[in-house]
């Protein structure tokens, strides 16, 4: 058995080894610690190398400083590497096994790093000499790494998405509340990531969500004008941005099937007037802004939200990756809550607070479409279609019906006295999309058969919350 020696020189060691840990003590936020290897005994040449190591571990800052301290010392200490070779009946050797063998007229203790079995049943084997035990002290660490802060901070911000529902695998059936949001940078570089706390009901802050990718998100640098004829594509509309978070090499146009097939969604508004849109041609200005050009505007029950735009508006990229979901309970609808997007090495006690309302967007059920109103005899037949929040698609044969997707299939249809005008009559409507407005309701509400009549409809969802209402004056 020939065995090889080499000692490492001063200068190939691992000058520092971090941990990055979870610190019971900082509300669980991740936070480094480092061991270093000190001057002296060892006549070293200045070394830079340093490595990290990413531990899912909860402990004390104490704990993990002395196992980083012992990691750094010990690949400092095990500085001979052997190499040798063995007979077949030593196959059975791993990586990570510890061996001992005779070395120029000494015990030695090694760790195995590599084998590799020849075709003769030899095996090559890599080892390092393994020292037991490693004894370190230190002075507490209190949560604090050692390591100079990095360049960026943990500025974060969380932006609360009530926007409809994204995925058809999303739903909750109407067992639940789906509530969507992005945590992202506050702009600077180097974000590690964020966790985001809700206050409870006892007024303390509880984690409910981390990120890590960095949210895309952008200000509209002009108002998105009105239109009001969504899920028409605007083919020649373009809104100009800028993304101040995020990683914009991961947008990238699509073609106009691609979008039709669910490609390239985003978010434009503020709480409470998001509006879903698609975009087909994204290009970069050079200057640090970006034109989104062909739009695909009103997305499922956005559409009410078309004109309300303004400059400053949030533009957030709505990929499965750059959103996250919290679930809430029926009860928790219209409800306010603190949150504070406490960046990874942050403090929640200087973190502000933003407070948002759980709206229900999600659960809203789109307008019904193509309301019509006909006169039969002396009465007069409404007539409206449904629309899917879930399970929709798209049917070339023209015999499509939406799915109803609920717990229950309801309509409230108002008469009005004018358009926009006074309710003069409520209908609630079970399994059925028609309704007939009798003569002697008519004659009530108006005296005479009225030469136009305006109504309204909305769907009902079994959640409680209120779904968005279609208007139309027809003539009669």
């Amino acid at each position: 058995m020939g065995i090889k020696a080499r000692r490492l020189n001063p200068e190939e060691f691992i000058a520092r080894f971090g941990i990055n840990y979870r610190d019971p003590e900082e509300v669980y936020q991740a936070r480094p610690q480092y061991g270093e290897i000190p001057t002296l005994p060892f006549p070293v040449a200045p070394s830079d190398q340093a490595v990290k190591a990413d531990i899912p571990i909860i402990a004390d800052a104490d704990t993990i400083k002395v196992l980083a301290t012992q990691k750094v010392n010990r690949m400092a200490l095990e500085r001979h590497e052997f190499k040798l070779t063995l007979r077949a009946k030593y196959s059975d050797i791993e990586p990570e096994d510890i061996v001992r063998f005779v070395f120029a007229g000494r015990t030695v203790t090694a760790r195995i790093l590599e084998t590799t079995l020849r075709p003769d049943y030899m095996i090559d084997v890599v080892a390092t000499e393994f020292l037991s035990s490693v004894s370190v002290s230190i002075s507490g660490a209190i949560g604090r790494p050692t390591e100079p802060e990095p360049v960026g901070t943990p500025a974060s911000r969380y932006y609360h998405l009530d926007i409809p529902l994204l995925s058809d695998g999303d739903d909750l059936s109407s067992a639940a509340l789906v509530q969507y949001h992005v945590l992202a940078s506050a702009g600077q570089p180097y974000w590690d990531g964020a966790t985001l706390f809700r206050k409870d009901a006892a007024g303390l802050y509880q984690p409910i969500a981390g990120q890590t990718t960095n949210g895309i998100v952008g200000i509209a640098l002009e108002v998105l004008p009105d239109w009001n004829i969504p899920y028409v594509t605007e083919f020649t509309r373009t809104l100009d941005l800028a993304f101040v978070s995020g990683d914009t090499s991961l947008l990238a146009s699509a073609t106009y099937l691609e979008m039709m097939n669910g490609a390239n969604f985003f978010a434009i508004g503020q709480p409470g007037r998001w509006e879903v849109c698609q975009v087909m041609t994204i290009t970069s200005n050079g200057n640090g802004s970006y034109t989104f050009e062909g739009l695909s505007r009103g997305r499922k029950s956005s559409e009410e939200y078309t004109g309300l735009h303004a400059v400053g508006d949030f533009v957030v990229w709505l990929s499965e990756e750059n959103v996250q979901r919290v679930d809430y309970a029926i009860a928790a609808l219209d409800d306010a809550f603190d949150f504070k997007p406490v960046g990874f090495g942050g403090d929640i006690n200087t973190t502000p607070a933003v407070n948002r309302t759980v709206t229900g967007e999600a659960e809203k059920i789109p307008k019904p479409c193509q309301l019509d109103a006909t006169v039969v005899g002396s009465d007069v037949v409404l007539d409206w279609v449904r629309r899917a929040r879930v399970g929709s698609f798209w049917a070339d044969d023209g015999g499509y019906t939406a799915p109803l997707g609920e717990t229950l299939e309801q309509y409230v249809v108002r008469i009005k006295a004018s358009p926009a005008g006074a309710v003069l009559r409520t209908f609630t409507v079970d399994n059925a999309t028609t309704k007939t407005y009798l003569a002697a309701d008519i004659t009530t509400d108006f005296g005479s058969m009225p030469a136009t009549l305006t109504f309204d409809i909305r769907q009902v969802s079994g959640t409680g919350v209120i779904c968005p209402t279609r208007e139309v004056t027809i003539d009669l």
